[in-house]
């Protein structure tokens, strides 16, 4: 009878340490090419040759502080990265990786090709990495409120 009571309790609490990762609004249908339009603009800012001139970055990161701000005030609420289920492991692993890797290849393929070439080609790649990553999001979310019971706002 108790060990019921204690596996319920459990239970509930996994489940309420794992909402944040559940209940997320979708992203809107700009979410993605925007983010892969900010993203080459902080490869093209970075990539410029002999201009120390920040403007650029302090600009890109105004905007990304505005985004999160609105982001955070539609969501309600972060998911602590130490509450993250396991069905996320691998979708938040491939994600932060492919960033890494777009960043410094955005950078390589800029200084070998030219902005031109290398400036469109990270947006885009990076417009595809956010795409995939908020269907792998979903797909966690479903698979995370299936073993627990529980439903998935996320679509």
């Amino acid at each position: 009878m108790e060990s019921d009571e204690i596996r319920m309790a459990e239970a509930s609490a996994e489940r309420a340490e794992v909402a944040p990762w559940l209940d997320y609004p979708a992203n809107p249908w700009w979410y993605a090419p925007a983010g892969g339009a900010w993203f080459g603009a902080l490869v093209a800012a970075s990539a410029r040759e002999g201009s120390r001139e920040p403007l650029p970055l302090v600009v890109l990161f105004a905007l990304a502080a505005a985004y999160f701000w609105w982001a955070r005030r539609r969501w309600g609420t972060w998911p602590r990265l130490s509450s993250m289920p396991p069905e996320f492991v691998g979708p938040a692993t491939v994600f932060s990786a492919a960033m890494v890797v777009l960043f410094i290849g955005g950078l390589g393929l800029t200084a070998s090709l030219g902005p031109a070439v290398g400036v469109p080609v990270v947006a885009v790649a990076v417009a595809g990495v956010l795409w995939w990553y908020d269907h792998a999001y979903a797909r966690a979310s479903r698979r995370t409120a299936a073993r627990l019971g529980t439903t998935s706002r996320v679509r």
